[in-house]
């Protein structure tokens, strides 16, 4: 296994998703503490490991998720909402205007996706460099792990990290920089939206094209753009997700 993983290349650049553009100085420094953060060694073990966590993910894909997902999306599984999450994150596109609509607010999801696309190329450079397979690109090597692939049109850079999970916990925070006093006294509508924000990580772990492993790297990549670009301001927010994550990640920890 360790020769495999050596001398396949999975997070190849292609015309699709190669980066362009030479990283800018804050985002090199990024880059650069990320890869410090990436401690596992790609062994026969590690993989299989991370195969069962997915497994047991896929049994959760056609339950119903913690809010209710018809009532703001029409839609009721984590499978469906996975679907409709494959391009380009639209639960929380469709959040945010339910909650502009039903509470007045003015939540500007087109100015926040232009900032979290300012780090796509950060994104695609560490997943070239770390170079970690997909899921269903190593299931020939476990044939007593039984994994269902869903289809994907995102799934074809390296696994690591995950560009749903980094940019779903990402947009999720800037949803609530833009209305935090709104939040802060909703607590409800807080969880929910961190619930929704964790769930396009783990639909892709559902769908199995990503590890837990590489939601881990996301959240370390999160917290680094956010200290770095002085996002990381003490808040509510930050402390339920870290206090989520942790228990979460503690694998990896």
């Amino acid at each position: 296994m360790n020769d495999i993983i050596k001398n396949l290349r999975y997070g190849q650049c292609n015309l699709v998703n190669c980066p362009n553009k030479e990283l800018s100085r804050k985002d090199k420094k990024i880059f650069y503490s990320v890869i410090k953060l990436v401690n596992i060694k790609q062994t026969y073990d590690f993989y299989e490991q991370e195969l069962y966590i997915v497994k047991k993910f896929q049994k959760l894909f056609h339950d119903l998720p913690k809010y209710n997902s018809e009532q703001i999306f029409g839609i009721k599984t984590h499978y469906d909402l996975s679907k409709l999450e494959d391009y380009n994150y639209k639960s929380l596109i469709k959040y945010a205007r339910y909650l502009n609509k039903k509470y007045n607010l003015s939540i500007d999801i087109n100015y926040i996706y232009k900032i979290r696309a300012s780090f796509l190329d950060l994104t695609l450079k560490l997943k070239d460099y770390i170079n970690m397979p997909r899921p269903y690109q190593l299931l020939p090597y476990y044939p007593h792990i039984k994994v269902k692939v869903e289809y994907s049109v995102t799934s074809y850079s390296g696994s690591t990290p995950s560009g749903h999970c980094f940019a779903a916990l990402f947009i999720g925070y800037l949803i609530y920089l833009a209305e935090f006093n709104f939040f802060d006294n909703n607590p409800d509508e807080m969880s929910r939206l961190i619930n929704i924000s964790l769930d396009i990580g783990y639909h892709r772990n559902m769908a199995g094209i990503h590890f837990l492993y590489d939601n881990y790297i996301s959240y370390l990549l999160f917290k680094e753009i956010i200290k770095v670009y002085k996002y990381d301001n003490k808040n509510k927010y930050l402390k339920l997700l870290e206090n989520k994550l942790n228990k979460v990640f503690k694998i990896y920890q």
